[in-house]
């Protein structure tokens, strides 16, 4: 094998490399975006649900109703679910910042659940789009780091 060839070899081996290290950051990166959000949209909701309901009853139902939005699983009891459904459809239809950065939210974790192979994920995230599209028209905006980055500040910086 000559120097050059070697070369050209290795050259390759470390783009590999950068590549998948490079991925992961950027999945790391936009899962914290997600996260941050999803408190966010969290503490919007507390606010208004701890006036009408109470403070234990209105963070339950926060969180139930973020869990729902960002199609995350809920332990919550059947009371609570319950409500938290209505609410989440609710806020749906008329919070038009909520809904369009809990679609984004979700469509980061598709890509990310998909480059994972996390079938289980992928599904529920599904679910919940699909749910989603009963109640308004989603745009067909995709997803990117500058994007879901303006929206975690902002919901950090308005509600956090």
């Amino acid at each position: 094998m000559t120097y050059g060839i070697f070369l050209v070899i290795v050259a390759l081996v470390v783009i590999v490399i950068f590549a998948r290290g490079s991925k992961k950051r950027l999945f790391g990166r936009m899962n914290e975006y997600v996260n941050s959000i999803q408190v966010g949209v969290y503490a919007k909701l507390s606010r208004s649900l701890c006036s009408e309901h109470g403070t234990e009853q209105g963070k339950l139902l926060a969180a139930a109703v973020a869990n729902r939005l960002f199609g995350r699983p809920s332990r919550h009891d059947q009371s609570v679910l319950s409500l938290a459904e209505q609410i989440a459809r609710q806020t749906v239809q008329t919070d038009q910042e909520v809904r369009y950065a809990a679609l984004m939210a979700l469509r980061t974790r598709m890509t990310i659940e998909t480059g994972r192979k996390n079938l289980e994920e992928t599904r529920r995230i599904t679910e919940t789009v699909t749910w989603m599209k009963q109640f308004w028209e989603l745009p067909p905006d995709a997803p990117n780091p500058e994007v879901m980055e303006q929206i975690a500040v902002s919901f950090v910086t308005k509600y956090s």
